[in-house]
């Protein structure tokens, strides 16, 4: 039995018997974890907006076995704004399933939630305008972030396929792609300041290319086409 202070930031929580919850957190030490919020779900508790997705809090955790329980927990930042809007929440969803579908549990790794905070962050104050290159850009960061980056073989600006067996962009085999959609791929990929930031003009390639790139890389195509499908049925009301 021991107790540990972490960071954590919610990505998903459900419902257990009695007053319970169960809360899927990405720690700043130890990654990805279960943990039984206790009674969060009683009408005094003052800790159920800390179970909601995409807090950022410090946890107590209390462990026993190969259990956790959150005895105690503070706010630190719960990103409104990056609430607001359909757009925003569409960034969240893509957040949220493939740090359920592609990480795995209980492997620390301070450089991805630091990346988290900061998507969030950026997320949070950023005009919607932005958002769809926020999403792209948290994509080719997430994929070089867990060992998978999208490649640039060769040029940039003479690259006209995008292919699985060079994983990512080329000048020889693949699916034909214009030279304009790399330009704007590797400018993303590539980007060091997210405060430089702009609108993208071919989201719909990218995001088209990408979604291709996690069904058969991480071979969770069944997954992630009923997410997909999910979300075109949320967005179709």
């Amino acid at each position: 039995m021991s107790y540990i202070s972490v960071d954590a930031i919610t990505i998903n929580s459900i419902d257990a018997q009695d007053r319970d919850r169960y809360v899927l957190l990405f720690t700043d030490k130890f990654g990805k974890l279960n943990v039984k919020f206790k009674s969060v779900r009683s009408a005094n508790s003052r800790r159920v907006g800390l179970t909601q997705d995409f807090t950022l809090e410090r946890i107590l955790l209390y462990k026993k076995g190969t259990s956790y329980i959150a005895t105690e927990a503070s706010l630190i930042k719960d990103f409104p704004i990056a609430k607001t809007s359909s757009s925003k929440i569409f960034v969240l969803l893509y957040i949220k399933e493939l740090m359920m579908l592609l990480v795995p549990f209980e492997q620390d790794d301070i450089g991805l939630f630091n990346f988290i905070v900061e998507i969030l962050s950026l997320l949070d104050k950023s005009e919607e305008a932005l958002d769809n290159a926020i999403l792209l850009t948290f994509l080719f960061k997430f994929f070089e972030k867990i060992g998978y980056p999208i490649a640039f073989n060769g040029n940039y600006d003479k690259m006209a396929y995008f292919s699985l067996s060079t994983v990512g962009f080329n000048e020889k085999e693949g699916i034909p792609i214009a030279k304009e959609v790399a330009e704007e791929a590797y400018f993303l990929a590539h980007l060091k300041n997210y405060e430089n930031i702009t609108p993208i003009k071919h989201y719909d390639e990218l995001i088209e290319l990408l979604n291709y790139y996690i069904k058969e890389k991480f071979e969770v195509k069944d997954e992630f086409d009923r997410f997909l499908a999910s979300l075109r049925e949320l967005y179709a009301r």
